[in-house]
């Protein structure tokens, strides 16, 4: 099997549309990160709170396309994070249909 390593950290694939996935894939997931302490960090309520919060959302959104992807292409190894994709994207999901719903304390 070819390697391609980048950082030090060896991929499992020299295809460039899988590489590219992952490339997205870390991306949305650093754009998680970020957002998502932002959100955590600014002042409750309606501004930087929901924007970020936003953010973070759609960034998970993607993070989950992205493991679906990659999880199809390389299933037997990938089968576990794609679950644990999909339970994230689901807590954030909850996380904004309570908040647009008014249930502040289950948000």
């Amino acid at each position: 099997m070819a390697v391609t390593v980048v950082g030090g950290i060896p991929i499992p694939s020299t295809s460039p549309l899988f590489l590219g996935g992952v490339a997205l894939h870390v991306a949305a997931g650093l754009t998680c990160v970020i957002a998502g302490a932002l959100a955590m960090l600014s002042k409750k309520g309606r501004g930087r709170h929901s924007a970020f919060g936003t953010a973070y959302f759609w960034g998970m959104a993607v993070v989950c396309g992205s493991a679906a992807i990659l999880a199809a292409v390389r299933w037997a190894e990938d089968a576990v994070l794609l679950a644990l994709a999909l339970a994230a994207f689901a807590a954030a999901a909850l996380g904004r249909t309570a908040i647009r719903a008014g249930r502040v304390r289950l948000h």
